[in-house]
């Protein structure tokens, strides 16, 4: 058990927004979320004052840093039929990876982020580079740290020839050309008079 506690201290705790929420929106919410009317135990589990406050029974869903005191994870990871959630009726069931996700979750605080449309956004850190005289604005930083993580290395610098090029095929393939007539596509005095003779057929 003391070999296990080191790694898994190492690992990093589950995004709520991107991990945890999915799951409890996925398979709690529906008994366990902002619908009152299909709320059971008045328990709320997307929020955190209502999944921290004890029930009737003293026990609380979610124990900060104690997993193995919350009743959410006895319940999620429970093998009796009567007590397991989601209840088996629901054709619900956690598997391994979230069942892990949630407790590891609540190992890590149970931490409640809100919904990123109000967040204010954040500016993310550049990827430090080992080429840094190469990027020439913020997103170049992004592509050479992808390259340099591949082992890659960035194109050389095109010459004017050949950016003049690039836009001569580029702007020429975005236009149309008149197709220019051939002597098979001109119609024969025949097939002029007689619309249902073979020539005009093949024309």
């Amino acid at each position: 058990m003391g070999l296990l506690l080191p790694s898994f201290a190492a690992t990093a705790p589950p995004d709520f927004q991107r991990e945890v929420r999915p799951i409890l929106s996925r398979q709690c919410f529906a008994c366990h979320g902002p619908d009152e009317h299909s709320r059971k135990a008045n328990l709320r589990l997307d929020l955190r004052d209502s999944a921290l406050a004890p029930a009737k029974s003293g026990k609380r869903a979610v124990v900060p840093g104690k997993p193995e005191q919350s009743e959410l994870v006895g319940r999620i990871t429970s093998t009796d039929h009567n007590q397991v959630m989601p209840p088996p009726e629901t054709k619900k069931q956690l598997t391994a990876a979230e069942q892990d996700t949630l407790r590891r979750w609540v190992a890590a605080g149970a931490d409640y982020q809100p919904h990123w449309a109000f967040t204010k956004p954040k500016q993310a850190p550049l990827p430090t580079v080992k080429q840094t005289a190469w990027p020439q604005n913020a997103i170049d930083h992004f592509i050479l740290a992808r390259l340099e993580k591949e082992g890659l290395k960035p194109s050389a610098p095109a010459d004017d020839y050949t950016l003049v090029r690039r836009l001569y095929l580029d702007s020429s393939a975005c236009r149309q050309r008149p197709r220019r007539p051939t002597r098979s596509s001109i119609p024969s005095k025949t097939a002029i008079a007689n619309p249902r003779s073979p020539t005009s057929r093949t024309n």
